[in-house]
């Protein structure tokens, strides 16, 4: 489980995992992330962090 206070953060994961990165650390996130067999992230508030 991942968490984050970055919703832009969030949408471009979960955007990028279904198809094609065009920002690199993105990319390598998702390398990072295939070698798990199974994750969720999820956007919590800076309050919640």
């Amino acid at each position: 489980m991942i968490q984050t206070n970055s919703l832009e953060v969030v949408m471009a994961i979960w955007e990028s995992s279904t198809g094609e990165a065009n920002i690199a650390l993105i990319r390598r996130i998702l390398q990072l992330l295939s070698q798990i067999s199974h994750w969720n992230i999820y956007y919590i508030t800076k309050a919640e962090n």
